[in-house]
C-alpha cells in the first residue's frame, strides 16, 4: 500500500509540474526508496542524493539555511521531527502572521515529502505507517 501511494503521488506531482530539478532525502530506508519512486516518476535525470541535514533529529533551521543556498527546485523526503520543524520554521521567517500557527503532522512517527520552488512549499504526500510497517 505504501509504495502504490507514492507511485499515485508521483504522478500527481508529474501532473502539476512543480519542475522539481533535485531530490534529497535522509539514509533511512523509507526516505529514500520513496526519494527513488517520486524520482523516477518525475523523470529526473538526476539521481536523489543522501543528505544529512535530513535526518530526523537535525536542526530545522540549518536545513533552512541550505535550503536558502539552492538555485534549484527541491523535493526533500524525510521524517519527523525535522519536517514539522522545518514547516515551523519557514512559517515564521517568512510570514509575518504565522507566529501564532504551530503547524502539525498527525503521526510523528509519519515520513513526507516536501517541495520548495523558491515561490511556494508543497507537502503533497504523508505517509502514516500501519502497525506492519513498525
Amino acid at each position: 500500500l505504501g509504495q502504490r501511494e507514492i507511485h499515485t503521488t508521483g504522478k500527481h506531482l508529474a501532473q502539476i509540474q512543480p519542475h522539481i530539478q533535485y531530490v534529497a532525502h535522509s539514509s533511512r530506508a523509507r526516505a529514500v526508496e520513496t526519494a527513488h519512486i517520486l524520482s523516477a516518476e518525475l523523470q529526473l535525470q538526476v539521481a536523489p542524493t543522501e543528505l544529512a541535514l535530513l535526518e530526523p533529529t537535525e536542526d530545522p533551521q540549518k536545513l533552512l539555511s541550505w535550503i536558502e543556498l539552492q538555485e534549484h527546485n527541491l523535493l526533500l523526503v524525510s521524517h519527523q521531527p525535522l519536517l514539522e520543524g522545518l514547516l515551523e520554521v519557514l512559517l515564521y521567517k517568512y510570514h509575518t502572521d504565522s507566529k501564532n500557527l504551530t503547524p502539525s503532522f498527525k503521526n510523528t512517527g509519519s515520513a513526507a515529502a516536501c517541495i520548495l520552488d523558491k515561490k511556494n512549499i508543497y507537502i503533497p504526500w504523508q505517509f502514516v505507517p500501519s502497525d506492519k510497517d513498525t
